[in-house]
This record gives C-alpha cells, sequence and structure tokens, in this order.
C-alpha cells in the first residue's frame, strides 16, 4: 500500500476522544471544538462524579483531553495511561 493510499484511509476513520472534565468552562469549550471537527469523535464527556477507570474501559478513546483542576490531574492522568489511552 503506497503512502497516499494510507493517509486517505486514515483521514476516513475517527478519533476517538474522551473530554474528562467536560462540565467545566474549558471542558464545555473543548466539547464544542471537537465536536466541529469532522475527523474526531467524542466518545465519552466524563465529569468529576463519573468513574473514570471504568468509562475508559468500556468507550476505549484513542484519546482523553484532561481539563480538570490541579488537584486530580495526575491521578487521572496516572488512569488514562493506565487505560492505553494517549493523554
Amino acid at each position: 500500500m503506497n503512502f497516499f493510499k494510507r493517509s486517505v484511509e486514515q483521514k476516513k476513520s475517527n478519533i476517538k476522544v474522551a473530554i474528562v472534565g467536560a462540565n467545566g468552562k474549558m471542558g464545555k469549550l473543548a466539547c464544542e471544538c471537537i465536536e466541529s471537527m469532522p475527523e474526531y469523535s467524542i466518545v465519552a464527556k466524563i465529569g468529576r462524579d463519573d468513574d473514570l477507570d471504568a468509562i475508559l474501559k468500556q468507550c476505549k478513546p484513542d484519546i482523553a483531553i484532561e481539563l480538570t483542576s490541579n488537584l486530580s490531574v495526575l491521578k487521572n492522568t496516572q488512569i488514562i495511561i493506565q487505560n492505553d489511552v494517549r493523554p
């Protein structure tokens, strides 16, 4: 398969995104931005009271955008990495 053909096939597939902290100001803005980009799809909008680990295991996103507070970012990032999701 040549490079051009591979690039076109990659663009057709959606990149699955999880937004951690989706209910905050930055989270809502990130959701709006991602939703406007056809090559991305939001598979999880994760809030403060949600079980991050369980949701990541269920939704299997490609990337996670972490937009919580400085008090939870380290723990959340560790969970994201443990689930083979790119932070």
